[in-house]
């Protein structure tokens, strides 16, 4: 899928966390769903979510503006950014503010919060060597974020000007393993000194397959790479053989140097089906598919899902990948990750795709109806915040997202459960500094330029993060989850050998997975080599043994406390035993 990107880019302050934002953490469980449609099955209702309003009333931010110029006069099209100097107390991201200057080497951030940040300016890469990218430092500019000075922002401020040295490029070119030059791929340089805040500058590669990325400073850099949309190929970051999945895996390259090629391999796909709790694969055109190779996740491959709910991922180079769910624009059901059994809530309990050779199939989810939900309207100064970002989030850094409406800023955020959530609004300025892939993953995201970015707090809205309150949804729930039904039943005889086991839960469930359903011989305690698979429309796990068992055998079920609701409240084990008929 096609990402617009700019020439110069802002990796996501805090970025660790920022892949957690579709994550979800429950603290009770959903009620309970029919079966999905697409089974042709009816579906039963469903209790209406217990729904919360609060309102996001944030006072118009700040102004800094300021100047960047260069030997040759003022550098047009830079991106300055802001970035707070002192992370948040409770684990809601915090976003950079950003704007480009003018013709006249002239900008103005807006919607900040009285605080110190540090200020960036990364020059286009049409700069060429004219200015090298960099902070302000206490006596000017200065090259690595360590040295940058706390710029303090207590009211409307200007004058934080930037004078750039000259800089270096690094060029190149962009093919295809087999040489075939690769136009229209945007290659981007990072400084060593990765950090929250830190900028990227990055320029795309010519009809030749050519490459100059300029505005750099001396030192050394990561050098990535986005291969455009409809070649195949898979993108990554230059590595010491061939091209790496995450930039851990990089080599570095120095300012100045010429006749770096990036041969982009052909990649490989992921391919499922999102359905929707209850009402099957219908009006799942508006799933976000991702698939990240680390919390990074800078170079994602990412899709919508069609009118049948399928997707596919291209262009997956060989590696492992949590794959991600999320809902925008939908308030009846939750996003969340692909886990051994199928859906759950939380990153932490992802399953890793692997992508080898060959392309993945069937990476299928059933996402969960909401079980509550946080409705509002987010304001600035009075005015709609149109385009905006409002997070829930709990304990853990686990965060759901949505966007605010570009109607009158009205939001409707689902949650997978009653309980605490702490709300945020997040109003990127007008250049989207630091905005997430998890939030602009295949689609351009309007912003509003003045509202201050901050959280719900005990007298209103408040910027300062030790200031958020919980928001508390119905009642936290403390039920266990328990079995409701299951085949074979206990101490069952004369049951056949080419038998499955079938377990189903009083309300969805995480946790089903190979090591949690387990098939014993009852006399020998060997384990039983079986498939485990577990439908979330109908709450119902399955085993399946690959071979048929032993006629006149006793046999063990065993299910394990590592299943557990949407609010970690776990199963109670439980274990039977059945024989098979002589």
């Amino acid at each position: 899928m096609l990402r617009l990107r700019p020439t110069s880019r802002l990796c996501a302050e805090g970025s660790g966390l920022f892949i957690l934002l579709a994550a979800l953490v429950a603290a009770v469980s959903l009620p309970a769903a029919g079966p999905a449609a697409a089974s042709g099955s009816v579906a039963t209702a469903s209790p209406s979510p217990i729904v919360e309003r609060v309102a996001l009333a944030s006072p118009v931010g700040l102004r800094l503006a300021g100047t960047v110029t260069s030997a040759t006069g003022p550098v047009a099209g830079a991106v300055v950014t802001a970035c707070p100097s002192t992370p948040p107390s409770v684990p809601v991201p915090v976003e950079c503010k950003g704007a480009q200057t003018t013709a006249s080497g002239t900008w103005t951030i807006t919607g900040l919060a009285p605080g110190g940040y540090f200020v960036h300016a990364a020059p286009p890469a049409s700069a060429g060597t004219a200015a090298a990218g960099g902070y302000l430092g206490a006596s000017g500019y200065v090259a690595a974020r360590a040295k940058a000075a706390v710029v303090t922002v207590a009211a409307d401020r200007s004058g934080v000007d930037l004078a750039l040295p000259a800089g270096s490029i690094i060029a190149g070119s962009v093919t295809s393993p087999s040489g075939f030059p690769i136009r229209d791929a945007f290659v981007e340089a990072c400084a060593a000194d990765v950090a929250p805040g830190l900028a990227c500058t990055g320029a795309y590669s010519g009809a030749d397959g050519t490459f100059s990325v300029g505005g750099l400073a001396a030192g050394s850099y990561t050098i990535g790479a986005q291969a455009p949309a409809g070649h195949g190929l898979a993108s990554g970051y230059v590595a010491p053989s061939g091209l790496a999945l995450t930039a851990a895996g990089a080599r570095r390259i120095a300012a100045g140097s010429s006749g770096v090629v990036i041969a982009l391999p052909y990649g490989r796909s992921i391919r499922g089906t999102v359905t929707l709790e209850g009402a099957g694969a219908a009006a799942t055109g508006e799933v976000l598919v991702q698939a990240c190779a680390d919390a990074a996740c800078i170079y994602s491959p990412s899709a919508w899902t069609d009118e049948d709910g399928a997707y596919t991922l291209d262009g997956v180079g060989p590696g492992s990948y949590v794959v991600s769910f999320a809902l925008p624009g939908t308030s009846s059901h939750v996003g969340g990750y692909r886990g051994d059994g199928g859906y759950v809530p939380s990153r932490a309990a992802a399953a890793p795709v692997s992508v080898a050779t060959s392309s993945v199939s069937r990476v299928d989810v059933a996402l969960p109806r909401a079980a509550s939900r946080i409705d509002g309207i987010a304001t600035a100064g009075g005015s709609a915040v149109r385009g905006g970002v409002v997070l829930a989030c709990r304990s853990g850094g686990t965060c759901l997202w949505t966007r605010t409406q570009q109607r009158d800023g009205s939001f409707s955020l689902a949650l997978p459960s009653p309980g605490p959530w702490t709300v945020a609004l997040r109003a990127p300025g007008t250049y989207a500094a630091g905005l997430p892939l998890a939030y602009t993953a295949g689609m351009i995201v309007p912003v509003d330029p003045v509202a201050m970015d901050g959280y719900l707090g005990g007298s209103g809205f408040t910027p300062d993060a030790s200031k958020a309150r919980a928001v508390v949804v119905g009642s936290p729930d403390r039920i266990r989850p328990a079995i409701t039904a299951r085949a074979p039943r206990p101490n069952a005889t004369g049951v056949s050998v080419a038998t499955k086991v079938v377990v189903r839960f009083s309300e969805p469930v995480t946790g089903v997975a190979a090591k949690s359903l387990v098939l014993r011989d009852a006399a020998t305690r060997k384990v039983v080599a079986a498939s485990v698979t577990y439908d979330a429309a109908t709450r119902t796990a399955t085993l399946r043994p690959r071979v048929p068992l032993a006629k006149g055998r006793r046999y063990q079920i065993a299910v394990a406390a590592t299943i557990a609701d949407y609010a970690g409240n776990r199963l109670v084990p439980a274990t039977w035993l059945f024989t098979t008929r002589r």
